[in-house]
Protein backbone atom coordinates (compact mmCIF):
# COMPACT_ATOMS: atom_id res chain seq x y z
CA UNK A 1 0.00 0.00 0.00
CA UNK A 2 1.40 3.04 -0.37
CA UNK A 3 2.13 5.48 1.94
CA UNK A 4 0.74 9.13 2.37
CA UNK A 5 3.57 10.92 1.69
CA UNK A 6 3.62 9.42 -2.04
CA UNK A 7 0.19 9.39 -2.54
CA UNK A 8 0.11 13.44 -2.10
CA UNK A 9 2.78 14.02 -4.15
CA UNK A 10 1.25 12.25 -6.92
CA UNK A 11 -1.61 13.78 -6.37
CA UNK A 12 0.20 17.42 -6.20
CA UNK A 13 2.44 16.69 -9.49
CA UNK A 14 -0.93 15.34 -11.22
CA UNK A 15 -2.45 18.85 -9.75
CA UNK A 16 0.67 20.99 -11.43
CA UNK A 17 0.43 18.79 -14.42
CA UNK A 18 -3.09 20.10 -15.42
CA UNK A 19 -3.14 23.27 -13.93
CA UNK A 20 0.16 24.71 -15.18
CA UNK A 21 0.85 22.54 -18.26
CA UNK A 22 4.24 22.42 -19.94
CA UNK A 23 4.14 22.37 -23.73
CA UNK A 24 7.44 22.35 -25.86
CA UNK A 25 7.77 22.37 -29.66
CA UNK A 26 10.79 20.96 -31.96
CA UNK A 27 12.03 23.33 -34.41
CA UNK A 28 14.27 22.64 -37.34
CA UNK A 29 16.15 25.05 -38.58
CA UNK A 30 18.51 24.77 -41.91
CA UNK A 31 21.96 26.14 -42.15
CA UNK A 32 22.84 27.08 -46.02
CA UNK A 33 26.67 26.56 -46.96
CA UNK A 34 26.41 30.13 -48.27
CA UNK A 35 23.49 31.77 -46.77
CA UNK A 36 23.62 30.68 -43.08
CA UNK A 37 21.45 30.24 -40.02
CA UNK A 38 18.15 32.42 -40.89
CA UNK A 39 17.59 32.81 -36.74
CA UNK A 40 20.92 33.24 -35.46
CA UNK A 41 22.68 35.05 -38.85
CA UNK A 42 25.84 31.88 -37.77
CA UNK A 43 27.67 31.38 -41.01
CA UNK A 44 29.91 28.50 -41.74
CA UNK A 45 33.77 29.24 -41.41
CA UNK A 46 35.98 27.26 -44.07
CA UNK A 47 39.83 26.47 -43.62
CA UNK A 48 41.96 27.11 -45.47
CA UNK A 49 39.72 29.19 -46.73
CA UNK A 50 41.31 29.37 -50.50
CA UNK A 51 40.42 25.47 -50.62
CA UNK A 52 36.85 25.80 -50.94
CA UNK A 53 35.01 27.14 -53.77
CA UNK A 54 31.68 28.44 -53.83
CA UNK A 55 28.96 27.79 -56.49
CA UNK A 56 27.90 31.18 -57.12
CA UNK A 57 31.43 32.43 -58.12
CA UNK A 58 33.33 28.91 -59.06
CA UNK A 59 35.73 29.03 -62.04
CA UNK A 60 38.19 26.36 -60.76
CA UNK A 61 35.37 23.42 -59.22
CA UNK A 62 36.33 19.83 -59.05
CA UNK A 63 32.10 18.85 -59.45
CA UNK A 64 29.28 20.67 -61.23
CA UNK A 65 26.47 19.24 -59.59
CA UNK A 66 23.16 21.02 -61.16
CA UNK A 67 22.30 24.13 -58.65
CA UNK A 68 18.55 23.71 -58.85
CA UNK A 69 18.75 20.53 -57.44
CA UNK A 70 20.61 22.24 -54.41
CA UNK A 71 19.21 23.21 -50.94
CA UNK A 72 19.06 27.21 -51.33
CA UNK A 73 20.56 26.27 -54.84
CA UNK A 74 24.10 26.92 -53.50
CA UNK A 75 27.08 24.54 -52.26
CA UNK A 76 30.53 24.01 -50.85
CA UNK A 77 33.14 21.99 -52.30
CA UNK A 78 36.73 21.33 -51.49
CA UNK A 79 39.60 18.95 -52.49
CA UNK A 80 42.22 18.06 -49.69
CA UNK A 81 45.60 19.53 -50.95
CA UNK A 82 48.04 16.41 -51.15
CA UNK A 83 51.53 18.19 -50.88
CA UNK A 84 51.13 18.86 -48.19
CA UNK A 85 48.12 16.98 -47.12
CA UNK A 86 45.59 19.52 -45.48
CA UNK A 87 42.63 18.39 -44.20
CA UNK A 88 39.78 21.17 -44.88
CA UNK A 89 37.29 21.95 -42.99
CA UNK A 90 33.66 23.48 -42.25
CA UNK A 91 32.99 24.66 -39.32
CA UNK A 92 29.53 26.32 -37.47
CA UNK A 93 27.66 27.13 -34.38
CA UNK A 94 24.15 25.98 -33.45
CA UNK A 95 21.86 25.54 -30.27
CA UNK A 96 20.27 22.16 -30.48
CA UNK A 97 19.09 18.80 -29.39
CA UNK A 98 20.03 16.79 -32.91
CA UNK A 99 21.54 17.51 -36.11
CA UNK A 100 21.64 16.37 -39.80
CA UNK A 101 24.23 17.05 -41.91
CA UNK A 102 23.37 16.77 -46.01
CA UNK A 103 25.89 16.78 -48.76
CA UNK A 104 26.33 16.00 -52.71
CA UNK A 105 28.05 13.43 -53.59
CA UNK A 106 30.03 13.04 -56.41
CA UNK A 107 30.46 9.44 -57.66
CA UNK A 108 32.87 10.49 -60.68
CA UNK A 109 36.44 9.43 -61.47
CA UNK A 110 38.79 9.17 -58.51
CA UNK A 111 40.73 11.40 -60.20
CA UNK A 112 39.43 14.33 -57.52
CA UNK A 113 39.41 11.78 -54.42
CA UNK A 114 37.58 9.82 -52.00
CA UNK A 115 34.50 10.69 -50.30
CA UNK A 116 35.97 11.03 -46.90
CA UNK A 117 34.55 13.10 -43.87
CA UNK A 118 34.57 13.00 -40.27
CA UNK A 119 32.18 14.75 -38.07
CA UNK A 120 33.23 16.87 -34.82
CA UNK A 121 30.50 17.99 -32.21
CA UNK A 122 32.28 20.21 -29.80
CA UNK A 123 35.84 19.12 -30.82
CA UNK A 124 34.86 15.53 -30.07
CA UNK A 125 34.46 12.84 -33.07
CA UNK A 126 31.13 11.77 -33.57
CA UNK A 127 31.07 10.02 -36.44
CA UNK A 128 32.26 9.56 -39.84
CA UNK A 129 31.59 8.77 -43.88
CA UNK A 130 33.54 7.15 -46.35
CA UNK A 131 32.68 5.92 -49.83
CA UNK A 132 35.58 5.27 -53.03
CA UNK A 133 33.58 6.09 -55.62
CA UNK A 134 33.85 4.11 -58.90
CA UNK A 135 37.13 4.37 -60.98
CA UNK A 136 34.75 5.98 -64.25
CA UNK A 137 34.15 9.13 -66.38
CA UNK A 138 30.29 8.83 -66.12
CA UNK A 139 29.24 8.79 -62.96
CA UNK A 140 26.37 11.05 -61.37
CA UNK A 141 25.63 13.26 -58.46
CA UNK A 142 23.21 11.92 -55.73
CA UNK A 143 21.61 15.36 -53.84
CA UNK A 144 20.63 15.63 -50.34
CA UNK A 145 21.93 12.96 -49.00
CA UNK A 146 22.17 12.52 -45.25
CA UNK A 147 25.90 11.92 -44.57
CA UNK A 148 25.83 12.48 -40.44
CA UNK A 149 23.45 12.32 -37.91
CA UNK A 150 22.77 12.68 -34.37
CA UNK A 151 19.56 13.30 -32.02
CA UNK A 152 21.88 12.62 -28.59
CA UNK A 153 22.78 16.29 -28.00
CA UNK A 154 21.84 18.52 -25.17
CA UNK A 155 19.70 21.57 -25.79
CA UNK A 156 22.40 24.18 -25.26
CA UNK A 157 25.10 25.61 -27.83
CA UNK A 158 27.24 23.72 -30.39
CA UNK A 159 30.38 24.02 -32.88
CA UNK A 160 30.20 21.77 -35.57
CA UNK A 161 32.88 20.68 -38.09
CA UNK A 162 32.94 18.46 -40.69
CA UNK A 163 36.95 17.53 -41.77
CA UNK A 164 37.56 16.36 -45.34
CA UNK A 165 40.07 14.05 -45.64
CA UNK A 166 41.02 13.26 -42.11
CA UNK A 167 40.30 9.14 -42.07
CA UNK A 168 42.27 8.16 -45.48
CA UNK A 169 45.10 10.85 -45.42
CA UNK A 170 44.36 10.87 -49.25
CA UNK A 171 42.35 13.62 -51.72
CA UNK A 172 39.24 13.95 -50.89
CA UNK A 173 35.86 15.39 -52.52
CA UNK A 174 33.22 17.23 -50.27
CA UNK A 175 30.50 19.07 -51.71
CA UNK A 176 28.37 20.46 -48.80
CA UNK A 177 24.77 21.33 -48.86
CA UNK A 178 23.13 22.45 -45.84
CA UNK A 179 22.66 20.98 -42.24
CA UNK A 180 19.65 21.29 -40.42
CA UNK A 181 19.81 21.23 -36.45
CA UNK A 182 16.78 20.84 -34.02
CA UNK A 183 16.31 23.28 -31.13
CA UNK A 184 13.10 22.95 -28.43
CA UNK A 185 10.68 25.94 -28.01
CA UNK A 186 9.11 25.59 -24.53
CA UNK A 187 5.41 26.83 -24.75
Amino acid sequence: MPSGLSCRTTFFTLLLRYIFPVSAILRNVSIDDTYGDPTTGEHFVYTPAQAWNNSQTCDRCASDPDLGLSFDQTWHEATTPTNPFVTTNATVKFQGTALYVYCILSYFSQFWGNIDMTFYIDGEVHGSFVEYPPNTPNGTYHYSTLVFFTDALSQENHTFTLVNGEVTKTRSLVVLDYIQYTWVTCL
